[in-house]
């Protein structure tokens, strides 16, 4: 898990293995505040294109639609993405590997 201060409130989050086998992570952030988010995934296979697709349920996004998809390469077996993480929302992150 992670978390980290964000004013006077707490950000909080994790990972998983969805039933599919995605990788998964989440972040919710009870804070008043928005924030900058930089989520790092490791223990992906070296080499291999990822589409990290974003949900967020708040005030400004329904959860169940894409909110922001991204693209990396898992370098060294592992791959970051960097997004804003509004105030009073919680954010979803299912990565899937880019078969040729």
């Amino acid at each position: 898990g992670l978390s980290w201060t964000n004013g006077s409130a707490t950000v909080l989050g994790g990972a998983a293995i969805n039933a599919s086998g995605n990788p998964v992570a989440w972040i919710v952030n009870t804070s008043g505040n928005g924030d900058n988010a930089n989520v790092t995934f490791s223990g992906l296979t070296p080499g291999v294109q990822y589409q990290a697709d974003l949900y967020e349920a708040s005030r400004w996004q329904f959860a169940s639609a894409i909110r922001q998809s991204f693209t990396f390469t898992a370098t060294s077996g592992s791959g970051s993405i960097n997004f804003w993480l509004p105030y009073k929302c919680a954010v979803g992150i299912k990565l899937t590997p880019i078969v040729p």
